[in-house]
Order: structure tokens, then C-alpha cells, then sequence
């Protein structure tokens, strides 16, 4: 008895952190992407496109601690894997602003 209520504990504390999240990096993209655009600024407009994959990977985990099966787990891993993929990719691009499909470095993009 003491284990599922510890577990209800953990969660509802896990959701408030996720929300805190939802909520932070929603301001981080929204401040990110207005003044990046305002600024001409491709560096601020990515930090607000990475900040949008975050918002988006805290609301899968959010939906996990709400359901907890396996089958939500595996969903979930899915979809938090993809935005993750897609923000390294975001990250490389913004590091090497100058690389294109047939620079070196190119190459080098799987093992960074």
C-alpha cells in the first residue's frame, strides 16, 4: 500500500516539474523565435526551433507519467527519439552553418 501511494507521490511531483518545463521552455521558444526573426539572427531562431522539440518531448513524458503502461513506454520512446534525432541535426546545422551536403564535415555528422 505504501509503494503505490509512494508511486502517486512521485508522479504528481514529476508532473509539476513537467509542467514547470512545458511552461519555461515555451517562453524560451517564443522569446527565441520573436527576436531571432526581429534580429535577423539564424542562431536565436534555432535555439527557439530546438526549444519547441523540448516542449515537445516534456509533453510526451507528461502523457507517460499519466498513463505508465508499457505499451504508452514503447509509444513514448518513440516519439521522444525522433525530436531528440531531429534537434541534433538542428544543433550540427547551427554549429556548421557553412556545411552543405558536399563539405567534409558533412561526413563527420553521425559521430558527432
Amino acid at each position: 500500500m505504501t509503494e503505490d501511494f509512494d508511486r502517486v507521490l512521485q508522479t504528481r511531483a514529476g508532473r509539476r516539474v513537467e509542467y514547470l518545463s512545458i511552461t519555461w521552455t515555451s517562453l524560451e521558444a517564443i522569446i527565441g523565435v520573436t527576436i531571432g526573426i526581429l534580429a535577423g539572427s539564424v542562431a536565436l531562431i534555432g535555439f527557439g526551433a530546438d526549444s519547441i522539440i523540448e516542449v515537445a518531448s516534456s509533453c510526451v513524458l507528461l502523457w507517460w507519467l499519466a498513463e505508465g503502461s508499457i505499451d504508452c513506454d514503447r509509444a513514448a520512446h518513440r516519439l521522444v527519439g525522433r525530436p531528440a534525432e531531429t534537434g541534433s541535426a538542428a544543433r550540427h546545422l547551427l554549429r556548421h552553418p557553412l556545411c552543405g551536403s558536399v563539405c567534409s564535415c558533412h561526413a563527420s555528422f553521425g559521430a558527432s
